[in-house]
């Protein structure tokens, strides 16, 4: 375990992977790709791994860093950049959940795809049998990438330049409830767009946390949401697919319009998800234009 100081990482790789983790974390079970662009740090916030009584074969990256201090995972994240701005000057920064199922051969596929959609915030798109809160994460095989209004707080992925816009977020709500919707307002003011990656998906294997989950925390996450949305006049409106490039392994829409594309992705699924009918309703106004590959 290569604990890192309080001086400055030195790596000439492009990207990075921060993980806040405790003692179940699954990318202990990683094999590292050789050949990765990215970097992998370990936010850990458990005496167990910190204290040496860690198995000596799980997989914490390149460093891993004491983030005992702080109370939540964004407080934990915001706490590592202010201590390592250098860290900022990757091009790309992926912060996910410690119980998303991976496969690290293709996270460096999942930055590519980010990087070509020119978003500056997205998450990758979830396998169909996920936990999940919101239908527009689900991965829609039409597609590989969908632009959208939304990215949620479980595995964002940020340029280096948003994430230097919106790093003074972190710390509106410890249970991060309402981040992601502010997220989307500020890259949405700065002309910048948001992307769902779905030709890379991961698993959720947890399920999310609930009301007696923050009740141990002594949180209120509906009321913490509510006031930092009001303080940066966040306003309500349903999420939804703006436009997208489809997966030519899919094939096109015989109708050539988005619309067939995103309906086709999802239809088999629609009985089992109500929630997403209520997607493709408030979609449609946007993708009834020409599909493009």
């Amino acid at each position: 375990m290569n604990l890192l100081s309080d001086a400055p990482l030195t790596s000439r790789r492009r990207r990075l992977v921060l993980v806040r983790s405790g003692t179940r974390a699954l990318h202990y079970l990683w094999t590292l790709p050789q050949a990765r662009q990215w970097d992998l740090i370990t936010l850990a916030y458990n005496d167990t791994l910190l204290g040496g009584d860690a198995p000596h074969d799980i997989t914490t990256g390149d460093w891993v860093v004491d983030n005992r201090g702080a109370p939540a995972k964004f407080f934990g994240i915001h706490a590592f950049f202010v201590a390592h701005p250098e860290a900022l000057a990757y091009e790309a920064i992926m912060m996910p959940d410690d119980d998303l199922l991976f496969d690290p051969e293709r996270i460096d596929e999942l930055f590519d795809v980010f990087a070509e959609s020119g978003a500056a915030l997205g998450q990758p798109s979830l396998t169909w049998d996920s936990y999940f809160s919101h239908c527009v994460t689900l991965q829609n095989p039409a597609f590989r990438f969908r632009r959208t209004n939304f990215a949620e707080v479980m595995s964002p992925i940020m340029t280096g330049e948003a994430l230097r816009m919106l790093l003074p977020t972190f710390l509106g709500t410890r249970s991060a409830w309402g981040l992601d919707l502010l997220w989307a307002k500020l890259c949405n003011d700065h002309g910048q767009s948001v992307v769902v990656v779905d030709q890379v998906a991961v698993k959720h294997t947890r399920p999310v946390g609930g009301g007696d989950h923050y009740a141990a925390l002594g949180l209120n996450p509906a009321e913490e949401a509510r006031q930092l949305l009001n303080e940066h006049r966040v306003p309500a409106q349903p999420i939804q697919v703006l436009d997208g490039v489809i997966d030519a392994r899919f094939g096109a829409p015989r109708s050539g319009l988005l619309l067939e594309s995103l309906v086709s992705g999802v239809c088999p699924a629609l009985s089992q998800h109500p929630g997403m009918a209520q997607l493709l309703q408030a979609s449609t106004p946007h993708l009834c234009r020409p599909a493009r590959a």
